[in-house]
C-alpha cells in the first residue's frame, strides 16, 4: 500500500512540472528572468543622504514607518 502511495505522490509531482497557472513553481532563475523583463521602479530620495544610503531611496509604493522614542526628533526629520 505504501508502494501506490508513493507512486500517486510522485505522478502528481511529475504534473507540477508542466502546470502553467498562477501559482505556478518556478525556479529562482525563471524568477530572475522575469524580474529583469519589469520596468524598474521609479526611486525617490528623502534629501537625507545617509537615510537614503541606508535604504536605497524611497520606492513608489513603499511604506515608510519612522520609529523612535520620545523626544528623539522625529517631527523634526520628516519636516527637513
Amino acid at each position: 500500500m505504501r508502494v501506490a502511495n508513493l507512486n500517486d505522490s510522485m505522478k502528481k509531482i511529475g504534473s507540477l512540472k508542466d502546470y502553467q497557472g498562477d501559482d505556478q513553481i518556478i525556479t529562482s532563475y525563471d524568477l530572475q528572468e522575469s524580474i529583469k523583463q519589469e520596468p524598474p521602479l521609479k526611486v525617490f530620495n528623502s534629501k537625507i543622504p545617509s537615510l537614503d544610503k541606508a535604504i536605497e531611496g524611497l520606492n513608489q509604493g513603499s511604506l515608510l514607518l519612522l520609529v523612535g522614542r520620545e523626544n528623539q526628533e522625529r517631527h523634526s526629520l520628516l519636516k527637513a
